[in-house]
């Protein structure tokens, strides 16, 4: 998996800050991917579980923040 950070051409790519994930194989998924290396480095992938009540909420601050899946 890479992950890539495009460069700030201009102010307005500055605001609009973004990380690019990119597999090596068409038919990969990046949960496999991370599945299969969080043994070798427990610190480096974690999972973070809300409660269902919070769900609302931390959509609402995600799209304030301009962060979609």
């Amino acid at each position: 998996m890479l992950l890539w950070e495009p460069p700030s051409l201009d102010a307005r790519i500055a605001n609009q800050s973004g990380l690019l994930s990119i597999m090596n194989s068409c038919d990969s998924s990046q949960m496999s991917f991370l599945n299969r290396y969080i043994g070798g480095y427990p610190d480096l992938v974690f999972k973070i579980v809300l409660d269902a009540k919070m769900k609302s909420e931390a959509r609402d601050m995600l799209d304030h923040n301009n962060i979609s899946g």
